[in-house]
């Protein structure tokens, strides 16, 4: 291209290349939430907790299931769901 316009019969290629950059821009803005809402599913079915309960992730075997966890950092987390009434 030198500079210049693409040629026509390059046009589908330049935009099969920007579909492409922007499909991966959504795989990436996306893997935090993905990574959360994985988190939330191992806390209420692996683990058996509820919205008020604080659940520690020690282990590696504990981290399995989560997507972008640390393998040495200990993690303690809550799922806090305001729309139920909190056991205690």
């Amino acid at each position: 291209m030198d500079g210049e316009l693409p040629a026509r019969e390059d046009v589908g290629t330049v935009f099969d290349e920007l579909d492409y950059q922007l499909a991966c821009q959504v795989y990436l803005w996306a893997l935090p939430a993905v990574s959360y809402a994985q988190w939330k599913t191992q806390h209420y079915d692996v683990f058996g907790a509820t919205s008020s309960d604080l659940v520690r992730y020690l282990s590696y075997r504990d981290r399995l299931g989560l997507i972008t966890a640390n393998a040495t950092t200990p993690y303690i987390l809550n799922f806090f769901d305001l729309a139920r009434p909190a056991r205690w």
